[in-house]
C-alpha cells in the first residue's frame, strides 16, 4: 500500500480551491470509503486543469487462494494513499515489444481525471473507460490513455484496470474455475466508482461505461449482466460487442484449461487439483506461458488478434455473470432494456491485423500464410467449430477473386473479409437485437475519417492502401494515445473535439448529437447511421454501413436466424439525410 507523507490542506474534507494555483507537484487529499486519497494537479494538451489521483485499489490483490475467483472488496487503510503514481498493469506481453512480461498480478486499481472539485459546482457527468486488448493486454495508464480530449468535455474520467488472460479468464466449465473473473472486477470497480466518485465531483447517477475492442465488449457485457444493473446510465461500445465471436462464443475454455495445466506438469483432472496446482505455480511464469498456447505466428505482431481467454456464458458458477447466454440474452429482452447504447465500428477494422499480413515489409510473412492452417485460424477468429464442410472455399471465392489468400493485390479483400466476420456483422447484429426490444435509444455509427496517421502508418502503409479507417485509429481522437503520433494537424484537432464531445454529450444527454450535428436514432424499421467523417461529408445515413451481399454471406456461415439488413433502405449509392 503506499502511504503518503505529505499532508495538503483539506478543510472539511473539501480541497482548498487555492490549492488550484500552487503549481503542478501539489497534492489534494479526498475522503472515500477505504481512506483518504492523495492526488495532483495535471494539465490536458489544451492547458486545461484537473486532479489526478491514480492507481487506488478497488480490490483485495488476486493472489493465493484469491486467484481464479471473483474479487474482494479492497481494506480500509490508515493514512494517506499516495494516489500521485500510477500502479502496476496486470500482467502481460505487450504487442508491440513482446520483450517479456511486465506487471504485477496485485493490479486491481483505477484512476480518476476530475476537473470538478469545487464543493458549489454540480457534480459532473462520469465517463468510465474500459481498455481493449484482446482480453490480454493493455492498461488504464494514461501511457497507453490519456485523459485530456474527455477532460476538455468537462467530465469526469475513470480508468480501471482489470485481470486478463489466464488471470482474468481460466475456466474449467464447471463451478470449480467458471470464469469471467476480469469481469467481476470491472463490476466491483463500478460498485467502488458508485460509492465514492461524489467526493471526486462525479455524479454517481450520470455514469457512462465506454469501452474499445475487448473493452467494447466489456461495455456491452454489463449491459446484460445482472451483477451490474443500476451501476451505470448509458453504455457506449466502441469496435466491440458481447455477442461478438471473440468476444463470448468459443467452448473450448475447459480445453484450454487443461493445455495450460501441462504447460506446468499440473494434473489435467479433477478440476479441483488442476486449479490449485496452477494457483501455485509463478505469476510470471504463467503470464509467459500465453506464448505457448497462440495458435498462429508465435512472437510476431501477425498473430491472431485474439486470446485462448475470453469471458464466457458461466451458468455452473454459484453467482454467474452471464446467467443466459449473451446472444440468447439479447434475442428474448433478457438485459437492462433502460440503458440507452451508441456503438459502431470504423470503416475498415480489420485492416489493423492484415496489415501485419499484406504490408510491403511483411512479404516473407505472406509467403508463409498459405501453409498454415487457415481454416482453424476463421475458427478461432469467428468462435470454436464454425465452419461446416465447404465454407472455407466459399469464403475463399467470396472474399479473395483469384482463390490465393496470398497475394498483395488481396489487401483490402482480406481486410474486408477480417473486418466482417471480426466486427461488422456483429456490430449490427447487435443493433438489430436491441431495437427489437429495447426501450431505449440505439445509435449506430462508423468512423470514416482518414487523418494524418494510422496504425497501419506502423508498417509504412496508408489507410487508403488497405480500404478505409482500421481498428483503433479512431480511439486517436478519443483519448490521449503517448504512443501514437500527436494531434498536428488542424483537421485532426478538429476532429478530436468532434469526436470526444459525441461521446461526452451521450454521457451528459443520452444522445450524441452537437450543436452543429444531429445524430437519429436507429429504430426497427427505420436502419439508419452516422458517419463521422470531415464535416463536409459527416451525417446521417439510411444505406447499411457495410454491403448487403458481404453481410448477407457472413448470416450464412454464422446460420444466423436474423436479417441484419431487413431495417435498412439499401442503395448502390448512399442515401445521406
Amino acid at each position: 500500500m503506499r502511504l503518503s507523507s505529505s499532508v495538503p490542506v483539506v478543510l472539511q474534507g473539501l480541497v482548498l480551491l487555492s490549492s488550484f494555483s500552487r503549481g503542478d507537484d501539489e497534492a489534494f487529499v479526498r475522503e472515500t470509503t477505504l481512506g483518504r486519497i492523495q492526488g495532483k494537479v495535471s494539465k490536458t494538451l489544451e492547458d486545461k486543469e484537473y486532479l489526478s489521483f491514480l492507481g487506488i485499489p478497488y480490490a483485495e490483490a488476486p493472489v493465493g487462494h484469491l486467484r481464479f475467483k471473483r474479487p474482494q472488496p479492497a481494506k480500509p487503510w490508515n493514512g494517506i494513499f499516495d494516489g500521485r503514481e500510477e500502479g502496476p498493469v496486470c500482467l502481460q506481453i505487450p504487442s508491440f515489444s513482446e520483450a517479456g512480461v511486465v506487471g504485477d498480478e496485485n493490479c486491481l486499481s483505477l484512476s480518476i481525471f476530475t476537473p470538478n472539485l469545487m464543493a458549489d459546482q454540480a457534480a459532473k457527468p462520469v465517463i468510465v473507460w474500459i481498455h481493449g486488448g484482446r482480453f490480454l493486454v493493455g492498461s488504464a495508464s494514461t501511457n497507453m490513455y490519456g485523459p485530456d480530449y474527455l477532460i476538455d468535455q468537462d467530465v469526469v474520467v475513470v480508468n480501471i484496470q482489470y485481470r486478463l488472460g489466464v488471470f482474468g479468464f481460466l475456466s474449467t466449465e464447471d463451478e470449480v474455475a467458471p470464469g469471467n473473473y476480469g469481469l467481476h472486477d470491472q463490476t466491483m470497480a463500478l460498485q467502488w466508482i458508485r460509492d465514492n466518485i461524489r467526493q471526486f465531483g462525479g455524479d454517481p447517477n450520470q455514469v457512462t461505461v465506454m469501452g474499445h475492442s475487448a473493452g467494447g465488449a466489456s461495455s456491452h457485457s454489463h449491459l446484460i449482466s445482472p451483477r451490474s444493473k443500476g451501476l451505470f446510465k448509458n453504455i457506449i461500445a466502441l469496435s466491440g460487442t458481447s455477442n461478438m465471436g471473440w468476444a463470448s462464443r468459443f467452448t473450448f475454455h475447459d480445453k484450454v484449461a487443461v493445455r495450460q495445466a501441462k504447460l506446468f506438469d499440473c494434473p489435467t483432472e479433477p478440476s479441483q487439483a488442476l486449479v490449485d496446482c496452477l494457483r501455485k505455480v509463478d505469476a510470471k511464469e504463467l503470464a509467459a506461458s500465453i506464448s505457448d498456447l497462440h495458435v498462429f505466428f508465435k512472437r510476431t505482431l501477425a498473430k491472431i488478434p485474439l486470446t485462448p481467454y475470453t469471458s464466457r456464458f458461466d451458468p455452473e458458477s454459484d453467482s454467474p455473470f452471464f446467467p443466459v447466454d449473451p446472444r440468447e440474452a439479447l434475442r428474448t429482452g433478457q438485459y437492462d432494456r433502460s440503458v440507452p447504447l451508441l456503438v459502431g465500428t470504423t470503416s475498415q477494422e480489420g485492416s489493423w491485423y492484415m496489415s501485419t499480413w499484406y504490408s510491403k515489409i511483411f512479404a516473407q510473412r505472406l509467403k508463409e500464410i498459405d501453409i498454415l492452417n487457415q481454416e482453424e485460424l476463421v475458427n478461432f477468429v469467428a468462435g470454436e467449430d464454425l465452419l461446416r464442410p465447404g465454407d472455407w472455399s466459399k469464403i475463399v471465392k467470396h472474399y479473395f477473386r483469384n482463390g490465393k489468400i496470398a497475394d498483395p493485390s488481396n489487401r483490402i479483400a482480406g481486410s474486408n473479409f477480417f473486418s466482417d466476420i471480426t466486427f461488422n456483422y456483429e456490430t449490427l447484429h447487435a443493433a438489430h437485437l436491441h431495437t427489437r426490444s429495447s426501450d431505449s435509444p440505439v445509435y449506430l455509427y462508423r468512423f470514416d475519417y482518414i487523418g494524418g496517421w494510422g496504425y497501419v502508418s506502423l508498417f509504412n502503409e496508408t489507410a487508403q492502401s488497405f480500404g478505409g479507417v482500421a481498428h483503433l485509429d479512431d480511439i486517436r481522437y478519443l483519448m490521449r494515445l503517448p504512443w501514437a503520433a500527436p494531434l498536428s494537424t488542424a483537421e485532426d484537432k478538429d476532429m478530436s473535439k468532434r469526436f470526444a464531445g459525441f461521446m461526452a454529450n451521450f454521457a451528459k444527454y443520452g444522445n450524441p448529437s452537437s450543436k452543429t450535428e444531429t445524430w437519429e436514432p436507429y429504430v426497427k424499421g427505420s436502419g439508419q447511421y452516422y458517419k463521422i467523417a470531415s464535416p463536409d461529408s459527416s451525417g446521417m445515413v439510411r444505406d447499411i454501413p457495410f454491403p448487403k451481399d458481404r453481410m448477407n454471406f457472413i448470416k450464412i456461415i454464422y446460420d444466423a436466424q436474423e436479417d441484419i439488413t431487413i431495417d435498412f433502405k439499401v442503395n448502390d449509392a448512399k442515401e445521406e439525410l
